[in-house]
């Protein structure tokens, strides 16, 4: 049976009405799938974004076991649970790819234990359940597979609000931040520049997702 490891990493957001569509498209019995969590107690980050101002009567801040109990029925491994004020200020990289760095290094030793690594995020959609046989067929490739995030764009962007491949592919995707410090300010160039380096392609044929986010006190669905 092949093994499947799934990051997440950030505020939990719209978890909570995302959940199922997490259950229904991203699980799957025929595979072991072991869920590495991080997230932090606040719901939405207070800066640099007025997104917590969008929340409305929603909680702002949730204890560690009210966040647990939301991942009831869902495979965890390790969930790590913070304040964004136990964030280092004087790191460069950025909370989110800091802490993706660090729940790769929580299980890195053992890599070679996962034939398919995925990055996620708490308020992402898919609209069809992700197809593991299609993955681990192709990720022999050196495929880092992405989503297209269609929103109001035209043609959709491309994004990595998911993105998964063979472990070679994701430790270069999930430690790209530290490595290439001549690009930490571009997103995407940090991508750019492990394509190029380590003869990684990039494929946007598969996924297409969107995400739920707070509105003035409500839920919205953006594809």
């Amino acid at each position: 049976m092949y093994n499947i490891v799934i990051l997440i990493s950030g505020h939990l957001r719209t978890w909570e009405f995302c959940k199922q569509n997490f259950i229904d498209n991203f699980l799957d019995s025929r595979y072991n799938i072991d869920i590495y969590c991080q997230t932090y107690s606040e719901v939405e980050s207070s800066f640099p974004t007025n997104r917590v101002d969008n929340l409305g009567d929603y909680p702002r801040v949730y204890t560690n076991s009210q966040i647990s109990s939301l991942f009831e029925n869902i495979p965890i491994v390790y969930l790590d649970i913070l304040s964004e004020n136990n964030f280092d200020p004087t790191n460069t990289i950025g909370p989110q790819a800091y802490y993706l760095e660090k729940l790769y290094n929580t299980f890195s030793s053992n890599t070679n234990k996962y034939d398919l690594i995925i990055k996620s995020r708490f308020d992402l959609i898919l609209q069809t359940k992700l197809n593991y046989d299609y993955y681990l067929q192709n990720c022999k490739q050196n495929f880092l597979f992405m989503n297209r995030f269609y929103s109001y764009n035209i043609p959709p962007l491309l994004m990595d609000h998911l993105a998964l491949g063979n472990p070679y592919v994701m430790q270069k995707y999930l430690l790209r931040f530290s490595e290439s410090l001549g690009v930490t300010e571009v997103y995407h160039s940090s991508i750019d520049y492990i394509c190029e380096k380590y003869n990684i392609s990039r494929n946007i044929d598969t996924i297409n997702s969107g995400l739920k986010r707070f509105l003035n006190g409500k839920v919205i669905e953006e594809w």
